[in-house]
This record gives structure tokens, C-alpha cells and sequence, in this order.
């Protein structure tokens, strides 16, 4: 696991009804040790409100120019805000595409 995929699962602590100890051991216990200091501290940023993670659910894999694309918008939409992304395909997905952000959920067509 490495640091956006460790910030990823430690942002799923406030969005889901789950053990947060048994969580943070399991991101923790896969980082290389000079990434744990790193994770923390954008952890830190995460719960302040200046980064924020874009989960981004398609129903087929999207091309580097579309990815580039949807990075830009959404980066536009969040001037003053860091923002990280997580790719993940679902080819059970009604929609095209659909971005979580937060408590918010987007959705497309493509």
C-alpha cells in the first residue's frame, strides 16, 4: 500500500460505520516506516478540510487524457483544496462515472 492508497483508506474512517482501530493498524502495518510521519500529516490536512479525496468509480477504465481531463475540472472546483485520487472500475455501475467527494456524489455520463 502506498501513501495515497493508505490516505484513501484512512479518509473511509469518517464516511463508514467500522472498527477505526483495527483500520488504522491494518494503513499503518503496510507503510514503509518513512512513510508513516507523511501519512499522518496529510491525514491532518484531510481532517482539516485542506485535501480531500476523489473517489472516482467508472464502469469502464478511463484513458490518461480522460483521467487528466476530469482532474482539471475537479481541481478548478477546489482551488484552495490539495485534492487526491482513486481510480476504481465497476462494470456493474449504472452510471458512466461517478465522483465521491466527502459526503457529496456526482454523477456522469461519458
Amino acid at each position: 500500500m502506498n501513501k495515497q492508497e493508505s490516505l484513501v483508506r484512512l479518509s473511509e474512517i469518517k464516511s463508514q460505520d467500522q472498527d477505526t482501530i483495527l483500520t488504522v493498524l491494518e494503513v499503518l502495518g503496510a507503510l514503509q516506516d518513512q512513510d508513516i510521519d507523511s501519512v499522518i500529516r496529510e491525514y491532518k490536512k484531510l481532517l482539516k478540510g485542506e485535501l480531500v479525496i476523489a473517489k472516482v468509480l467508472t464502469r469502464v477504465e478511463l484513458s490518461s487524457g480522460q483521467k487528466s481531463e476530469l482532474e482539471k475540472t475537479i481541481k478548478e472546483q477546489h482551488q484552495d483544496t490539495e485534492v487526491i485520487f482513486s481510480y476504481r472500475v465497476d462494470s456493474n455501475l449504472r452510471d458512466s462515472l461517478r465522483v465521491e467527494i466527502g459526503d457529496k456524489i456526482f454523477r456522469y455520463s461519458i
